[in-house]
């Protein structure tokens, strides 16, 4: 069984995350021992990023179309530059700085209306789901498809997800 370790500041907010076939712990701190760990991830965690980066595999999800707003508050600093496309970055961390080469991104528009507080909520919600997607992907070595975060079920030639059309597909 794979292992994966999640830091973060928010435990509260992965406090439900799960993947089948995968042991999944969740840490505010860097634990003594990463050894033993397949994939380390980085969720509102920016401390002691040197210690892991020895011998670890580590991804972080940041919350903003990188490049831009590489900031620890991207989406205060989204919403006030007046962008009107932000979104989220789960990306490889390669160096102390918290840069690495993107493994997916997924933008959120931010039109006229939208006020912070919904904009926040739009971007934790992405998290949660493009997050699981991406770090499954990653410790059973497969190429995911972004339909995946749109559909709990994708869709077939006949547009809907298996089980809404009396399971004539198979996937």
């Amino acid at each position: 069984m794979k292992k994966v370790l999640i830091l973060t500041s928010e435990k509260e907010f992965l406090k439900e995350f799960k993947l089948d076939n995968v042991d999944v712990r969740i840490a505010d701190i860097v634990p003594d021992r990463t050894d033993d760990t397949d994939l380390i991830v980085l969720y509102r965690f920016t401390s002691h990023v040197d210690k892991l980066l020895k011998g670890n595999s580590v991804i972080r999800c940041h919350e903003s179309l990188l490049p831009s707003f590489n900031t620890d508050t991207p989406i205060k600093d989204a919403f006030i530059s007046g962008v009107k496309v932000t979104g989220v970055t789960v990306h490889w961390v390669e160096n102390n700085d918290l840069t690495g080469k993107i493994i997916a991104q997924y933008p959120v528009i931010i039109d006229n209306y939208t006020h912070y507080e919904q904009l926040v909520s739009e971007i934790e919600n992405l998290s949660k789901r493009l997050l699981p997607i991406v770090i499954k992907s990653i410790v059973t070595d497969t190429v995911f498809d972004i339909v995946d975060l749109l559909y709990e079920n994708k869709p077939n030639s006949c547009g809907n997800g298996c089980g809404s059309c009396k399971n004539c597909h198979k996937q």
